[in-house]
């Protein structure tokens, strides 16, 4: 994963939630790319020395024309899912980055659903 990509997310989590204090977006790795969507795996940690809470996530991002669509229909589908009480993951929120070159790219972050190896 790039570390623009990194940063970005970093910005995002320090913009959308200015509450947390200290916040790094840390431990990248990509799990899939493919045809439909981009799948990464990323840790956020915020907070004073001391008191420092993390998050597992996992962040898909859909490319192209129909991005949008994509992701806001994915997004809908698995929360009612959730809700329902399916075991699925909990879709946390839609994520809008423009990419370096004009393109448009949605994104979702969901809780990481497996058990990660450090």
């Amino acid at each position: 994963m790039s570390d623009d990509m990194q940063g970005r997310l970093q910005a995002y989590y320090a913009h959308a939630f200015p509450a947390r204090q200290e916040v790094r977006v840390s431990d990248m790795v990509s799990i899939s790319a493919g045809w439909e969507s981009d799948i990464y795996s990323f840790a956020v940690e915020h907070g004073p020395a001391g008191e420092r809470k993390s998050e597992e996530l996992i962040l898909c991002i859909y490319p192209g024309d129909d991005a949008h669509g994509k992701s806001a229909s994915e997004f809908h589908g698995m929360s009612q899912l959730y809700k329902a009480g399916y075991p699925v993951p909990q879709v946390l929120w839609p994520l809008f980055f423009g990419a370096s070159e004009g393109e448009k790219r949605w994104e979702l972050l969901t809780p990481l659903i497996w058990a990660k190896t450090r």
